[in-house]
């Protein structure tokens, strides 16, 4: 999962047989089948560079003058309802916000999320 800052155009930044999707509003569920945790890792981190460098303006917001970028990612080689694993994916995005947002956060299988520091390009 992740959610943006504000409304932009992600074409262009997932690659083909890979998936995304609006999911609630402003955040939006990127699917990577068949995709390593480094790899999914390496595409969180392509698209928030690519968010971040383009600079979108964000009026309203608190928060950053720019539109950016706060993931939370999950991997399971494990058969998980659909709804657990969105809901893992997104204690680890609510976690990215919380840890200052523009950043990706992994959700693991224990209670604990590690950390993966993605500061402002």
């Amino acid at each position: 999962m992740f959610e943006t800052g504000g409304a932009h155009d992600s074409k262009g930044i997932v690659a083909s047989g890979r998936f995304g999707r609006s999911h609630r509003g402003e955040e939006f569920a990127v699917l990577l089948p068949h995709t390593p945790l480094e790899g999914a890792m390496t595409v969180a981190e392509r698209i928030r560079r690519a968010v971040a460098g383009a600079r979108l303006p964000h009026d309203k917001s608190t928060v950053a003058a720019h539109v950016t970028v706060s993931m939370g990612i999950v991997s399971s080689n494990a058969d998980i309802p659909l709804a657990d694993f969105v809901a893992r994916a997104d204690q680890a995005l609510y976690r990215a916000k919380k840890e200052g947002r523009n950043r990706a956060e992994l959700y693991v299988s224990s209670p604990n999320l590690i950390e993966i520091d993605r500061k402002s390009a």
